[in-house]
């Protein structure tokens, strides 16, 4: 069965969030909380391109992979959050999936804006933690 899971980054990613942009939050938690409760969804974490549109909320979502990682082996992943309107979220919920455990690991929650490459302290401890997580 699989699970979803914030690590200790998310989790201080998304109290920051909170006190920045608290529907920005809260939508964001929504759509973890369809996404765990529903089996089929938690699978649908590691389709690229997959994208849902849940029937009882005003929330859809989108998956891709992250690519640069996704090439060196690692399985990384980011969602997109689109609300109501169709606009997407300014932020990314980035993940990683740990194939023994079938577990789900949010790894960080950042700007869209976000600078990807390595060398950039977020990602630094997004990968720290996927390492410690999910590999």
């Amino acid at each position: 069965m699989f699970t979803l899971s914030l690590a200790p980054g998310a989790q201080a990613d998304l109290r920051r969030l909170a006190t920045t942009d608290g529907p920005a939050a809260a939508m964001i938690v929504a759509v973890l909380q369809e996404i765990q409760g529903d089996p089929s969804l938690l699978d649908a974490l590691t389709i690229h391109d997959f994208e849902d549109v849940f029937p009882e909320t005003e929330h859809d979502f989108n998956v891709k992979h992250w690519w640069e990682h996704y090439r060196k082996g690692r399985n990384l992943w980011r969602l997109k959050v689109i609300d109501s309107k169709r606009s997407l979220l300014r932020y990314r919920v980035i993940y990683g999936y740990a194939m023994r455990e079938q577990a789900y690991y949010v790894l960080g929650i950042v700007h869209r804006d976000h600078c990807y490459v390595t060398s950039h302290p977020d990602t630094q401890r997004i990968l720290r933690e996927y390492f410690e997580y999910c590999e």
